[in-house]
């Protein structure tokens, strides 16, 4: 029998603002070395018009196929082998992701942090929080991410702040000079081709309580996303300035540092790195759990908690190859246009090509669609009489 949906809209917005601000929060892909200086502002605001125009396709297949997981959606539109390599090629996407933040949060750690402990250790207290996060399931994830994220905003907001007495308006010239129009619509496709969260829409949406939809979530999301990126990018590109914000894995960190000079705010900073943590761990969980769950729904013979431990090891190994956990790789890997272009494939080309056929076969999919609700209408009617049942039994 299936589980009954338990993840509200505000939880769904939660999960996809919440993750998608954490990245601005680690690492600040807008101050990638190849940006222009003085570009950096334009590049930001373009880049949340490039990052609405990406998402389009997936929150049109999330919406159209609201009762079908992610597998189910593909192999219905392309046929099973297709449908499960192109469902493999998503898993491997949402894997790296969760395999890049994980190597960038115990690398931040390891220097910045706890700079003796062994770099094993640190994988093994930053992985166990995830493998047990995904292990509980989407309702898990969604009510961890209405409890984290909202202190990981008002953290951000507070630190705003108290930078407000450092942000000078001379300070902000320099990001207004007249960008070239080439590189800022260049950069700012690929600062925006790194927000995968829309499939995080895709995977959670099957989740949502009954009537309720994906467009309202997302709409609140993006908003979340918007002001939260704007809140941790402006003020740190204002006061540490572009060029010293590139020398730092965690500017943002250098920021709230930077205005921390009385005794009561600097010991915020430790609330602050607690609270960059456990947004992190959030975010990977989130990844893991996708990743866990599309590699199920492949070979359809194992439930997901079969696959979190082999794949959690597979990270665990990945991550102390020393090469892979080089800062210099990191900061390598981060910058190249390679990630970019790739989540840009999966996240644009690939479901656009998928809404052409929908559009395409658009009869039987009606019929998959109508005779999906039908069933699953029936088997939430039979819970709620169990649950009725249940209560009258117990009253």
């Amino acid at each position: 029998m299936e589980k009954r949906s338990n993840i509200s809209p505000a939880q769904l917005a939660m999960i996809g603002g919440g993750s998608a601000a954490v990245v601005a929060y680690t690492f600040m892909p807008i101050v990638d070395g190849g940006i222009p200086d003085h570009e950096a502002l334009y590049v930001l605001l373009l880049s949340f018009a490039y990052v609405a125009v990406l998402n389009l396709p997936v929150l049109f297949l999330t919406a159209r196929f609201r009762n079908m997981t992610l597998n189910q959606t593909f192999e219905v539109l392309t046929g099973k082998f297709v449908g499960k390599a192109a469902a493999a090629v998503i898993a491997l996407v949402f894997m790296l992701q969760f395999l890049i933040v994980l190597n960038i949060n115990v690398a931040y750690i390891k220097t910045y942090i706890l700079t003796n402990t062994p770099e094993w250790a640190l994988l093994v207290v930053t992985l166990a929080p995830v493998v047990y996060a995904a292990y509980k399931g989407g309702g898990t994830l969604g009510r961890i991410g209405i409890v984290v994220l909202p202190v990981m905003f008002t953290a951000v907001v507070l630190f705003f702040i108290l930078g407000l007495e450092q942000m000078k308006l001379e300070d902000v010239y320099p990001l207004l000079k007249p960008p070239t129009f080439v590189d800022m619509n260049k950069y700012a496709f690929f600062n925006a081709s790194r927000y995968s969260e829309i499939y995080l829409f895709f995977i959670f949406g099957t989740y949502l309580q009954k009537k309720s939809g994906v467009i309202k979530p997302y709409v609140c999301s993006f908003v979340i996303y918007v002001v939260s990126v704007l809140l941790i990018t402006l003020p740190t590109l204002i006061v540490i300035g572009v060029p010293l914000s590139k020398l730092y894995l965690n500017p943002y960190f250098i920021y709230c540092r930077q205005v921390g000079r009385l005794d009561f705010i600097q010991k915020l900073q430790s609330i602050n790195i607690l609270t960059w943590y456990m947004a992190a761990i959030f975010r990977m969980g989130l990844y893991f759990y996708g990743a866990s769950l599309l590699t199920a729904g492949i070979v359809k013979k194992k439930k997901y908690k079969f696959f979190i431990l082999p794949l959690a090891a597979v990270a665990f190994i990945i991550c102390l190859v020393p090469k892979l956990s080089n800062m210099y790789f990191l900061s390598a890997l981060t910058e190249s246009p390679f990630l970019p272009c790739l989540i840009a494939a999966v996240v644009f080309v690939l479901p656009l090509i998928l809404c052409a056929v929908a559009l395409i076969r658009k009869k039987h999919i009606d019929n998959v669609l109508t005779t999906l609700a039908e069933n699953v209408d029936d088997r939430i009617d039979e819970q709620e009489q169990e649950i009725l049942a249940e209560k009258s039994a117990a009253g």
